[in-house]
């Protein structure tokens, strides 16, 4: 069988949801599809269902990590050993309905120009119960760059379309998953300065949000889930995020006059939206390097 899509699926201690999550990959009406499954050192049960499972379906491959090295590097890890022209990540908590292969491909016959498809969001809890659609605004169908990035700043509220199914050989242009907080952002970034995102009429993709939501966790530990061994700075955010964006539209392929007004939308956007904080922790580090404590104005 030669694969349609190859799907990724990182997973650390997943044992709790990961039968449901393959469980609905199995169920899907498209079977031309392999599974690459990178477990980042699981301490739990998620080693022994994935073998079974790929000791009875061929479509599935296993990869235990020695160490867990966060999730940065286990997101790049499957797109490494991804062998189909089509790439899409899964999480092991999520699920999918059965047609949303099918729908995504067939979006994709008649989108081909665009370089991400994907399926707006739905909230599921731990029962499987499904909730409320996740509204994510960012079918960006511009011809022009700047204005599909000047869109993913404004509206961007969720890393939905982080699961679709992206064209390959551009994905794997870019930098994929940084090791730093909101780096979905600056992929989806990334991505958007390469070619259009087209959504899905219809929520297929079912979400376990509030059990990955970073709300009421603090900036260690959300860096520690990125990347574990992490050494850089905690509290300069959104400098942060800027930078790696600025830093993404200066190495995309795009003329120069697009360069220009791609930085100017990061500017009219995350720029005005944000410089205040980013001020604030500036201040704080250059406070902190003096020895004169830490303030929190911003």
């Amino acid at each position: 069988m030669t694969p349609l899509v190859s799907i990724g699926l990182p997973v650390y201690n997943g044992e709790r949801f990961v039968e449901r999550a393959l469980d609905a990959l199995q169920a899907q009406t498209v079977t031309e599809w392999e599974l690459l499954v990178s477990d980042n050192g699981s301490m739990d049960a998620t080693g022994r269902i994935v073998r079974g499972r790929a000791a009875d379906d061929r479509r599935i491959s296993y990869q235990r990590q020695p160490v867990n090295r966060g999730a940065a590097h286990n997101f790049s890890v499957v797109v490494q050993g991804a062998s189909a022209p089509l790439f899409k990540w899964i999480s092991h908590d999520d699920e999918m309905a059965p047609t949303m292969l099918e729908r995504l491909l067939h979006l994709r016959e008649q989108e081909p120009d665009a370089v991400l498809w994907y399926s707006p969001g739905r909230e599921i809890d731990v029962e499987g119960r499904l909730g409320d659609v996740l509204a994510d605004g960012l079918p960006l169908t511009q011809s022009d760059p700047a204005e599909r990035l000047r869109q993913l700043l404004t509206t961007y509220r969720g890393s939905n379309p982080l699961f679709g199914i992206h064209d390959l050989a551009v994905l794997r242009t870019t930098r994929l998953l940084d090791d730093f907080h909101s780096a979905d952002v600056v992929l989806l970034g990334e991505m958007a300065l390469r070619g259009r995102f087209v959504e899905l009429d219809e929520a297929l993709f079912h979400r376990r949000w509030e059990l990955r939501s970073t709300r009421g966790r603090d900036r260690r530990e959300v860096d520690e889930w990125f990347n574990p061994d992490s050494r850089r700075s905690h509290d300069l955010k959104m400098l942060r995020q800027f930078r790696e964006m600025a830093r993404s539209i200066w190495r995309a392929p795009l003329d120069g006059g697009a360069r220009v007004r791609c930085t100017r939308a990061l500017l009219d956007t995350w720029g005005r939206r944000y410089w205040r904080h980013m001020a604030g922790e500036m201040k704080n580090a250059v406070l902190r390097a003096a020895g004169l404590g830490r303030s929190l104005d911003y």
